[in-house]
């Protein structure tokens, strides 16, 4: 949230395992961090048992490579690499474009095509492979 304004947006809150479950990690961060105030960024570092400022980019990059990295899957990953993936996985699951728009706050529905494109083209070569 570039500016600031806040949103409040759905969290998947079942899962296969507890510990797998985005909306307890949520709850439990929510319970060490000041973000649960309204006035601190969701996303902060730790020092001990404090908070520090809001994480940049390039933070949350590094974090989400080492937890790659730590599950053995290989690739260069980033925040939007979540943020596309989720919408192309959401566009296969048949989420509308809508719906989508809400969760990942994009404006335009061309963004959401853009990132689904190679979905529906993949889509497109199974149907043919299988005969439609």
């Amino acid at each position: 949230d570039k500016t600031g304004a806040g949103a409040t947006v759905p969290v998947k809150t079942e899962a296969s395992d507890d510990a797998l479950n985005p909306a307890l990690a949520l709850d439990a961060w929510l319970a060490i961090a000041p973000a649960g105030n309204g006035e601190s960024p969701l996303f902060c570092s730790l020092h001990g048992s404090k908070t520090g400022k809001a994480l940049l980019p390039a933070a949350i990059a590094t974090i989400i490579q080492r937890r790659c990295a730590a599950a053995g899957v290989l690739g260069d990953f980033s925040g939007h690499s979540l943020r596309r993936g989720w919408i192309q996985s959401a566009n296969e699951e048949g989420i509308s474009v809508p719906d989508i728009q809400h969760v990942t706050r994009q404006k335009t529905v061309t963004m959401v095509a853009i990132y689904c494109e190679n979905n529906d083209k993949r889509k497109l070569a199974r149907r043919l492979r299988d005969g439609l």
